[in-house]
């Protein structure tokens, strides 16, 4: 039997020839290749940018929650004054309702500035440490 050389098939066709078509095999291995990690470049990509797209939705939540509280504390601290101002007896009750309220403006205040700080993040392409993106309810609750 004779020994055939490296890269001859028995038909004497080139093996290193893809099938006739003028592409290395090697050629389309390195193609394969370079497909595959385009696609998981892209695959990281899309997962970056859901996340992104949480942490904003996220900071727009917290947001959106500050103001509601900032306007129901204010509202609360206009009534205890109204209260304390019609008050004939001179006593005034207020006290822990306007301490409740500013409380209340003070997490919201707190919120605010965590909603800034992640989008700071992802505008200057920093890490962002997930908390937005670990919390589903109000601050606090991840």
């Amino acid at each position: 039997m004779t020994a055939v050389p490296a890269g001859v098939l028995t038909n004497g066709m080139d093996s290193s020839r893809d099938f006739g078509n003028g592409v290395d095999a090697g050629e389309s291995e390195s193609e394969i290749q370079r497909l595959a990690t385009e696609e998981a470049h892209n695959l990281d990509r899309a997962r970056q940018s859901d996340k992104t797209t949480k942490i904003l939705s996220d900071a727009d939540r917290r947001d959106e929650e500050a103001t509601a509280r900032d306007a129901v504390s204010d509202e609360r601290a206009r009534v205890a004054d109204r209260d304390a101002f019609m008050r004939t007896d001179g006593t005034y009750p207020g006290q822990g309702e306007r301490r409740a309220a500013a409380l209340d403006r003070a997490n919201a205040k707190s919120d605010r500035e965590s909603s800034a700080e992640d989008r700071a993040d992802l505008a200057d392409g920093g890490p962002v440490d997930g908390r937005a993106a670990a919390t589903d309810g109000p601050p606090g609750t991840s």
